[in-house]
């Protein structure tokens, strides 16, 4: 039930890339995986190309916000993975990503989650991923940033784009952030 699509990547005249992309069973719910399988990039964390190939192209999250729930490969493609190969060229010249990048593993969601949620607070940033959790948040409770205003007159906005993800990717998010030993 696992689908491969394997063939070159050509971005503008500069560089073509030998890619894989796997879709799950599960797609559109779980987002396909690339893998750069020409060996042209060096596999490193700098490079957000892990030991196998498999490139991180940016946090998942962050993928399906800006997807959303049905989208197509090509969408998928146009959005990051075209960008991603673009940036792996601008980044072998200049040794830095064109609109910057996130960190790896859970400070990388940090970074994204409190982007999203315009905080610097972990604190506040697990109490709105557990409210967005819930069935059915009340939205007349307290902000969790003490603030004293209700989540409505808050921080509704980051609670309406955390709708846009996909509750198990919240979960794994947070999982991942808060409940590492």
């Amino acid at each position: 039930k696992t689908v491969f699509i394997r063939g070159k990547i050509q971005i503008a005249d500069i560089a073509e890339f030998t890619i894989e992309i796997k879709l799950l069973d599960d797609y559109p719910i779980s987002l396909p995986e690339v893998k750069e399988i020409g060996g042209k990039i060096y596999r490193s964390d700098d490079r957000h190309i892990n030991e196998d190939g498999t490139c991180c192209l940016t946090i998942p999250a962050k993928m399906h916000q800006d997807l959303g729930k049905n989208y197509s490969i090509i969408a998928f493609i146009d959005i990051f993975v075209i960008p991603f190969f673009a940036n792996q060229i601008y980044y072998e010249i200049h040794g830095v990503w064109v609109n910057g990048d996130y960190s790896h593993g859970e400070k990388g969601l940090l970074e994204f989650y409190s982007e999203l949620l315009e905080t610097k607070s972990h604190k506040i940033v697990a109490n709105l991923m557990k409210i967005s959790l819930q069935t059915f948040p009340k939205l007349s409770q307290k902000c969790p940033c003490k603030s004293g205003k209700r989540l409505k007159k808050c921080h509704f906005k980051g609670f309406i784009l955390l709708k846009k993800i996909p509750l198990i990717q919240i979960a794994s998010d947070y999982r991942k952030m808060f409940l590492v030993p």
